[in-house]
């Protein structure tokens, strides 16, 4: 199963949570997930509507606190997915982005500050945005990222030393190509090439070469991981919701 198939099956089962009427003991699973600072803002989005009802995503920051007393990091969680739902700034504003990107990952968010994002969070970043602009506004096609938010994101992967995009972030493979040596772009070749030969079972236990291909397809196994290891935990809570 590609990351691509998983999210789609993800989307499904999220839709299915979220529109659901839910029963008393889901509503009391709904308070522990706002509890449990590692729980997935997918999650924390849903239980909030099983507590407060669909009109949940218009009241202000302190009746939601006030209402679901969410730990600290599941506030910074809802609203950063409350803001994909009204104004999915984080397809075009790259601070915005960056700071949403901490926030999906129980990174604490400093509002002016411009964050340095890891592939492996700014890879689930995508992958869960695309989930909860799926519930919040099914019906619409998603944002295209901007070239801002391109920018910001090759540079992000560049710092970390990779020669192409992890799954999820092929936005930003012109940008960061632009970036890289003569050298790297052969790399990228064939970094591109054995990942695609390469089967995504066990990725976890995948011991690679120590070479220049084999730390590049390291790092890309990386991302994959946190992305799978992050959506089973996600529909571990959904199956509660």
């Amino acid at each position: 199963m590609t990351l691509s198939d998983l999210q789609r099956l993800v989307v499904k089962e999220a839709y299915a949570a979220y529109f659901k009427e839910p029963t008393q003991a889901q509503k009391q699973n709904a308070k522990e997930v706002l509890q449990d600072c590692d729980a997935p803002a997918t999650a924390v989005f849903v239980a909030a509507r099983h507590l407060l009802g669909p009109t949940f995503i218009a009241y202000e920051p302190e009746t939601l606190w006030l209402e679901l007393d969410p730990c600290l990091a599941n506030r910074d969680k809802l609203m950063a997915a409350i803001a994909l739902a009204m104004t999915p700034s984080f397809y075009w504003d790259y601070r915005v982005f960056g700071a949403t990107t901490h926030a999906l990952n129980n990174e604490m968010v400093v509002p002016e500050a411009v964050p340095h994002c890891s592939p492996s969070q700014m890879a689930w970043a995508a992958f869960e945005a695309e989930l909860l602009f799926a519930l919040s506004d099914g019906e619409s096609t998603r944002p295209e990222f901007d070239p801002s938010v391109e920018a910001y994101v090759a540079v992000c992967l560049f710092d970390a030393g990779m020669a192409t995009t992890p799954p999820g972030l092929s936005f930003a493979a012109e940008e960061l190509e632009r970036k890289v040596s003569a050298d790297s772009l052969n790399l990228k070749k064939e970094t591109e090439d054995a990942w695609a030969a390469l089967p995504k079972d066990a990725l976890e236990n995948k011991k690679f070469e120590n070479n220049p291909l084999g730390t590049q397809l390291q790092r890309l196994a990386a991302a994959w991981v946190y992305v799978e290891a992050k959506t089973k935990v996600l529909r571990a809570e959904l199956g509660k919701l």
